[in-house]
């Protein structure tokens, strides 16, 4: 049950009142649930802060007036909460010593994903349901195709499918409208290139098996050949955050977990990879997050433009 998770964890005195689904018939988004709490803590909604990691449970906090805001890594919430005016204590990196690799992502790293906005934009189009468009594209579908276990031809059919489309060829025509645009992180990809005189530098991307073309084809590059490994989950088998996967580029690598740093736009990957031992960076963008990897670093990325990220 939660309480003895919360009991196991020796968190119980971070909460002044719980609300528990099973325990009380009442699942989120039902604004039951947040009214129940918001009176069990004797506050009105405009003085609480929601935070979840789904959009329908932020949504729904929002429209009765609670500050919500969506989990996607400790980061993002800490600028929310300081958004809001609340106390946030500074946050500081330390060198970490004897770094020898560090692993790169490539979607929401190296390439920027496509906002929400434009999501909502196909979703309303389309007459679909807020989050429709998300769970036909990155739900059981995407984890099969990025494992290896169904090809894009499949994953494109069945995409189709959820959406209620006529045929594949418009579930593709979807994804060109999300991924149209040169998306590249250009200092980024500097930055890892810089890294490679000192280091050794690997992608470790949860993808399809197409995607060594679809970069080179829509990038020019060969990500065999910018990075000392490239490890590509449906080649392998293996995704994000399987612990595994790690341990196969850390191997190829020739490193142990200590002697490595992860750059990462998923919290649910940094975890997985910090309980190894791998050092983390979530990713929000180049200018934070590569200072942040120059931090534990302990040196600024030197590139042919100035330290990483900022233009001379």
């Amino acid at each position: 049950t939660i309480d003895s998770l919360v009991n196991e964890l020796g968190s119980h005195h971070l909460f002044d009142a719980a609300v528990v689904s099973g325990c009380e018939a009442m699942l989120k988004p039902d604004p039951a649930s947040y009214r129940l709490v918001l009176e069990r803590l004797g506050l009105r909604p405009e003085q609480a802060l929601f935070i979840d990691d789904l959009r329908s449970n932020v949504k729904a906090a929002g429209d009765l007036g609670l500050h919500a805001v969506r989990f996607e890594g400790t980061l993002p919430l800490r600028w929310a909460m300081s958004g809001l005016g609340l106390p946030v204590p500074d946050r500081v990196v330390h060198a970490v010593p004897g770094v020898r690799a560090v692993l790169f992502d490539w979607g929401g790293v190296l390439e920027r994903l496509p906002g929400e906005d434009l999501g909502e934009e196909i979703e309303r189009r389309l007459s679909l349901q807020p989050g429709d468009l998300a769970n036909a594209l990155w739900g059981r579908a995407w984890r099969q195709l990025s494992v290896g276990a169904i090809t894009d031809e499949q994953y494109t059919a069945r995409v189709a499918e959820a959406l209620g489309l006529p045929s594949p060829a418009d579930a593709d025509r979807i994804r060109d409208d999300l991924y149209g645009d040169d998306r590249l992180n250009r200092e980024v990809l500097e930055a890892a290139r810089s890294l490679r005189r000192d280091y050794r530098v690997g992608l470790v991307s949860n993808a399809w098996q197409g995607q060594y073309d679809y970069v080179s084809e829509r990038f020019g590059l060969d990500v065999k050949a910018e990075f000392d490994v490239y490890v590509n989950s449906a080649w392998v088998g293996l995704r994000k955050p399987d612990p595994a996967i790690y341990w196969l580029a850390l191997a190829e690598l020739g490193v142990e977990p200590e002697e490595a740093i992860l750059v990462d736009d998923l919290q649910r990957n940094l975890d997985s990879a910090r309980q190894l031992g791998i050092h983390t960076v979530q990713f929000v963008d180049p200018d934070t997050s590569l200072a942040e990897l120059e931090s534990l670093l302990g040196h600024e990325i030197a590139s042919d433009r100035g330290p990483a990220g900022r233009s001379e």
